[in-house]
């Protein structure tokens, strides 16, 4: 979470755009606060795994890899959002105890499904979320076959991920257009965007919205559930901000901003009790986080956290209705298979009861 709050106001800096020192701070602490109660939970304390790893789940594994392949440029970025965690899931629940080739060989096809998004469905934006698909995965690795560079993996594949998305969207512009360019883009425009919402609320151009902080708090809880199914589905903060305080023709044709995970609550309680918001808005998503892990840790040794880590940066960048929306969407096809997966076990070991009885 510091990489974005601290190296975006680096850049802003750079280019004679300066962060308020309550922006800046705030974000700071929050991410701490996070990082505080969820430190260790994805990748140290995993209990025993009760699903024995076998060659037919690696067969699972790249049948779904090919099925995600298959939906995501047939149906587009929906199918792979839904199916493409569920894959990261099983890479990381089968590389364990595979022989390292093997395992690496794993990892190269999983990216390798994220390059054929990139071809065929990615439109350029959302670079976010393909470094969340790529960091998460191949940090698990990382830490499975305890590689020597292990305490520096985030940073430089963070980094790299990052630059690599940035040349795709760039394509054909030098390195240091780039770099300028990125100081006005998606990058950047968070932490600004966090700022602006900072001044109008100080300024008075903004007031108390408890109702809307509340919708935010309910779209974190229920946020997977169509508009079909819920006609009074309030709409997330990056929509409502667009449509009030940018132009409703840009809402109307699918644009929204973010604004980092504290701008919502600055936007509708301000800085003082926007404050306390975001830091339980924190907590609820460490919460979820932490229920998966522990959950994980008595089926599948705590990778229940993978799904949920590759969604982190979308909380920290457009805040609790982009996050829940992702992650729900994302995590339903495992609890299901997972489901499925241990109650065939369950029965099996109340037949072999039966038979011995």
């Amino acid at each position: 979470m510091y990489i974005f709050v601290f190296t975006p106001s680096m850049v802003l800096s750079y280019v004679g755009v300066y962060i308020d020192l309550y922006v800046y701070v705030a974000s700071i602490f929050l991410s701490g606060v996070a990082l505080f109660f969820s430190y260790g939970k994805l990748f140290r304390e995993r209990g025993g795994c009760l699903i024995h790893v076998k060659k037919k789940h690696a067969y699972l594994y790249f049948f779904f890899l090919l099925l995600t392949m298959v939906f995501s440029v047939a149906f587009g970025r929906v199918a792979f959002f839904v199916l493409y965690p569920f894959c990261a899931f099983l890479f990381s629940l089968i590389i364990q105890g595979m022989p390292f080739r093997k395992g690496l060989f794993c990892l190269i096809a999983l990216i390798g499904s994220v390059f054929v998004y990139i071809n065929f469905v990615w439109t350029g934006f959302g670079r976010l979320l393909l470094a969340g698909w790529m960091i998460v995965p191949v940090i698990v690795f990382v830490y499975q076959y305890r590689l020597p560079f292990e305490k520096f993996s985030f940073l430089i594949t963070t980094s790299m991920a990052s630059i690599f998305a940035s040349l795709l969207r760039f394509d054909g512009v030098s390195v240091l257009a780039i770099f300028s360019a990125v100081a006005r883009d998606s990058t950047t425009a968070p932490l600004r965007y966090a700022q602006d919402v900072y001044h109008s609320f100080m300024t008075g151009a903004l007031g108390l919205d408890f109702s809307g902080i509340f919708d935010q708090f309910l779209l974190l809880v229920l946020g997977v559930f169509p508009r079909e199914w819920w006609p009074g589905k309030p709409y997330g903060f990056g929509y409502e901000y667009t449509l009030q305080e940018l132009s409703p023709d840009l809402a109307e044709a699918g644009h929204s901003i973010a604004a980092l995970f504290i701008g919502e609550h600055l936007y509708y309680l301000g800085p003082y009790l926007g404050f306390f918001s975001a830091f339980l808005a924190i907590l609820l998503v460490v919460l979820i986080f932490n229920f998966f892990h522990s959950f994980g840790k008595k089926t599948v040794g705590g990778i229940y956290t993978v799904p949920a880590s590759m969604w982190v940066m979308s909380f920290v960048w457009n805040g609790m209705a982009t996050f829940s929306q992702r992650f729900q969407q994302s995590v339903v096809i495992i609890v299901v298979v997972m489901f499925l997966i241990i109650l065939r076990r369950r029965l099996k070991k109340l037949k072999r009861g039966v038979v011995a009885g």
